[in-house]
């Protein structure tokens, strides 16, 4: 099943719901996709600007991250480089993040941090603009292959993404894998036994280059990994199958 993921052929095509989590979860893989000559397309879809006020989740992000007024140029900046590390290209959708967006009845999606971790309001024109979007880069790039998060973790981004990205993969019949989104899955990143999902394990190569992109999200592995963590090690060990490498599953966890 490895061999299938990675020695198919055609241009891959990465769905990214914020701008770091693609390299996250699967920076390495990536990285092995573009030294084996194939071309890579990371689609962050949630990369808009946010309107003119923000919500209090949005104004506590900012806060931790060390961002101010800038907050999305500087994280767009950020994933620039770091995908160019990488050697992919890039998109990055119009849509705001879940901090910064309105339920269609006019409230915030988020007041408290932890409705980031809630399903996700029932918003049927963002969920026609997700799939919309994803389709519009599947047909320009041409690709073959397409990745996204299986939702893990459960924040509301996440599960938005896996959701258009399964729509994507039935309507166009398009090869589909989705990985095991990071740092929620960090602790289990090994494929559970019987889920009938496959690690692509790390080279040498292949997490050197992932870890150098991960470095490159300077306002948000602080936020992620707190009081000086170890984010190197947590993203380059082992799971309890004890190997290290990055997790997909054949099919979403949220559908």
């Amino acid at each position: 099943m490895v061999a299938h993921l990675l020695e198919a052929h055609g241009p891959v095509l990465a769905v990214s719901p914020h701008l770091d989590d693609a390299v996250l979860s699967v920076g390495a893989t990536l990285a092995a996709f573009v030294a084996a000559g194939r071309p890579v397309t990371v689609l962050t879809v949630f990369a808009g600007d946010p309107g003119p006020a923000l919500s209090p989740v949005a104004r506590r992000h900012h806060a931790r991250c060390g961002l101010g007024a800038d907050a999305v140029e500087r994280r767009r900046a950020e994933d620039r480089a770091a995908l160019s590390g990488l050697g992919a290209d890039l998109r990055h959708g119009a849509l705001a993040d879940a901090v910064y967006r309105r339920r269609p009845d006019g409230g915030w999606v988020c007041i408290e941090d932890g409705q980031l971790f809630e399903p996700p309001p029932p918003d049927p024109a963002l969920d026609e603009a997700v799939t919309e979007l994803i389709g519009q880069a599947l047909e320009e790039t041409r690709s073959g292959l397409l990745l996204g998060p299986a939702g893990f973790g459960g924040h509301v981004d996440h599960v938005l993404v896996a959701r258009a990205v399964a729509r994507c993969a039935r309507e166009r019949l398009v090869p589909t894998w989705w990985w095991r989104d990071q740092p929620y899955s960090a602790s289990s990143a090994a494929v559970p036994e019987g889920t009938g999902g496959v690690l692509v394990p790390f080279t040498p190569a292949s997490l050197a280059a992932k870890l150098a992109a991960v470095g490159f999200y300077a306002s948000q592995v602080p936020m992620l990994w707190p009081g000086g963590e170890d984010w190197r090690g947590m993203l380059s060990a082992p799971g309890p199958s004890g190997e290290p490498g990055e997790a997909f599953e054949p099919h979403p966890a949220a559908s």
